[in-house]
C-alpha cells in the first residue's frame, strides 16, 4: 500500500511539470556553428543545426542564386557573392520558437595553369578574382622558388634562372596555383640550317633561315624575327607560339612568292597562338601570312590572346588559305587580330582561285578585337573571288562576340560572306555555308557591315 502510495506522488509531481510547460513555452536551444564558410562554385559543406524543439529545423538561404541549402543543412554554392544560411524552429505548445543563421561566402578564382617564360622576362598571370563584395578579397602571391622566379604583389611572375617554381594565390582561405618554368633563350642568331625548334624553347634574336616547330611543342617568341626565304616559320603538327609579355615576334616580306610566312600544321593539326605580346606576320603574293602556301593544305587556327597582325599579298590571304589551297577551321576568342590582303583575297578567310579552287573551314569569332580589311573583290572576313570552273567556298561563319570590324574590297558585295568579281556575275562569286552574326559588326567607316544571309 506503501509503495502505491508512492508512486501516486509521483505521477502527480510530473502533471504539476507538464502542466507549467504548457503554460510557459520553453527555450528550443537552437545551435549551429556561426563561423563563415568560404567555398568555390560547386562546393558543398553540411552543417546541421541541434535543438531540443519536437518539430524540425527549417534551413532557408538568404540568395539562393549564391548558395542553397536542403532540408539536412548541406549547402551547395552555385555562383560568387555572400548568403546568409538562416535556420529557425517554430513556436508550439513546449518550446519556443528560436532562429540562428551564418554567412557564407563563394569566391571563384581562376588561374592559368602554367607559364613557360624565358630568363630575363616577365608575365603577368591570367588570374580573376570573383567574390560579390564590394570591399574586395585580399589576395597574396607566393614563389615556391624565388631563386627561379619571383611573383609581386600584382601576379607578375619574373624569370630569374632555369628551373620549375609553382606560383601560389590564396584568396582567403583558399588557393590556386600555377606550375612557372623558366627557360634560358636560344638565340636565333646562333642556330643553323634546317633548324627545329623542341617543346619549351623561347627565341630570341634575328635569323634569315628557315625555323621548323616540332610537332606538338609550345615555344615563347621573345623579340625573335625570322625574314628567311621559303617558309620563314613551319609547324609540323599541332603547335602552341606564345609571345612574351611586352616583347615582339615574326616572320617579315623576305618569305619567296607563294610561300606562307606561317605554315600552319597538316590537315586535322591545330596552330594556337596567345601571349601578351605582339605577332607580326607578312606574307607575299597567292599565300597566306598565316595558313597554306599557294596550292597548300593545313590545319586549324585558333587565337587565344596577344596581338597579331596578319598582312596577306596580292591574291593571297591575311589568316587562312592562300591561292588554290585548304585551310581548316579559324577561331578568334580573344586578343587583338588585324589582318589584311593586298588584292582578291580575303582578309580572314579564302584567297583568290587563281590558281585552283580554294577551301576554308568555318570561321568563329567568339570575343576579342578583330579588324579584317580587304582589298579589291574580297570580304573581309570569308573569301575571295572565284574563276573560271573554279570555286572558292568558306565553311560557316559565326560571330558571336567580342568588337568587330569587317571592311570588303573594292567592286566587293559583302563585308562579310563570299567575295566577287568585279563583273557582279554569281558564275564569278564565292560561296559560303550559314551566317550567323549576334554581336554588331561595323565597316571602317563605322558603318553597319554588309552581312551575306
Amino acid at each position: 500500500m506503501a509503495a502505491c502510495v508512492v508512486c501516486t506522488l509521483v505521477v502527480m509531481t510530473g502533471c504539476d511539470e507538464l502542466m507549467a510547460t504548457l503554460d510557459n513555452p520553453v527555450k528550443s536551444y537552437l545551435q549551429v556553428e556561426t563561423s563563415t564558410v568560404e567555398l568555390f562554385p560547386g562546393e558543398t559543406v553540411t552543417r546541421a543545426g541541434k535543438s531540443i524543439n519536437t518539430d524540425a529545423i527549417q534551413y532557408e538561404s538568404s540568395n539562393p542564386t549564391v548558395a542553397i541549402v536542403d532540408a539536412t543543412g548541406k549547402v551547395t554554392a552555385i555562383a560568387p557573392g555572400v548568403a546568409t544560411i538562416q535556420l529557425s524552429v517554430p513556436q508550439n505548445e513546449y518550446y519556443l520558437g528560436e532562429r540562428a543563421s551564418y554567412q557564407v561566402k563563394v569566391f571563384k578564382v581562376m588561374l592559368q595553369e602554367k607559364a613557360l617564360i624565358g630568363v630575363g622576362d616577365y608575365e603577368t598571370l591570367d588570374f580573376d578574382l570573383q567574390s560579390g563584395e564590394d570591399a574586395g578579397v585580399p589576395v597574396e602571391w607566393t614563389s615556391s622558388d624565388e631563386s627561379v622566379a619571383t611573383v609581386n604583389a600584382n601576379g607578375v611572375v619574373t624569370a630569374v634562372a632555369d628551373g620549375k617554381a609553382t606560383v601560389t594565390v590564396k584568396v582567403a582561405s583558399r588557393q590556386a596555383s600555377c606550375a612557372v618554368t623558366v627557360k634560358t633563350k636560344t638565340k636565333l642568331d646562333n642556330i643553323g640550317e634546317d633548324y627545329t625548334v623542341q617543346d619549351g624553347e623561347v627565341l630570341t634574336g634575328f635569323t634569315d633561315k628557315p625555323v621548323k616547330i616540332a610537332a606538338g611543342a609550345t615555344v615563347v617568341m621573345s623579340n625573335a624575327w625570322i625574314y628567311s626565304p621559303g617558309n620563314p616559320v613551319t609547324c609540323l603538327g599541332n603547335a602552341t607560339i606564345i609571345t612574351a609579355e611586352g616583347k615582339y615576334g615574326g616572320g617579315e616580306p623576305s618569305t619567296s612568292e607563294g610561300k606562307a610566312a606561317l605554315k600552319v600544321g597538316p590537315a586535322g593539326t591545330t596552330l594556337t597562338l596567345k601571349g601578351k605580346g605582339n605577332l607580326y606576320i607578312t606574307g607575299k603574293s597567292v599565300a597566306a601570312a598565316i595558313g597554306t602556301d599557294v596550292k597548300g593544305t593545313c590545319g586549324n587556327i585558333v587565337i587565344e590572346s596577344g596581338y597579331v597582325a596578319a598582312q596577306g599579298g596580292s591574291f593571297g590571304v591575311g589568316i587562312g588559305a592562300g591561292d588554290g589551297g585548304t585551310c581548316g577551321d579559324i577561331t578568334i576568342h580573344g586578343g587583338q587580330v588585324i589582318a589584311s590582303s593586298a588584292s582578291y583575297g580575303a582578309a580572314i578567310g579564302c584567297g583568290d582561285t587563281w590558281y585552283g579552287s580554294t577551301t576554308c573551314g568555318n570561321i568563329t569569332i567568339t570575343g576579342g578585337k578583330v579588324t579584317a580589311t580587304a582589298a579589291s573583290n574580297a570580304a573581309g572576313i570569308g573569301t575571295g573571288v572565284s574563276r573560271v570552273n573554279k570555286t572558292n567556298r568558306c565553311g560557316d561563319i559565326t560571330i558571336s562576340g567580342g568588337t568587330v570590324v569587317a571592311t570588303k574590297g573594292v567592286n566587293a558585295t559583302y563585308d562579310v560572306g563570299p567575295g566577287d568579281n568585279s563583273t557582279k556575275d554569281t558564275e564569278f562569286m564565292g560561296t559560303v555555308g550559314k551566317v550567323t552574326v549576334s554581336v554588331p559588326v561595323k565597316d571602317a567607316d563605322g558603318n553597319d557591315a554588309t552581312i551575306y544571309q
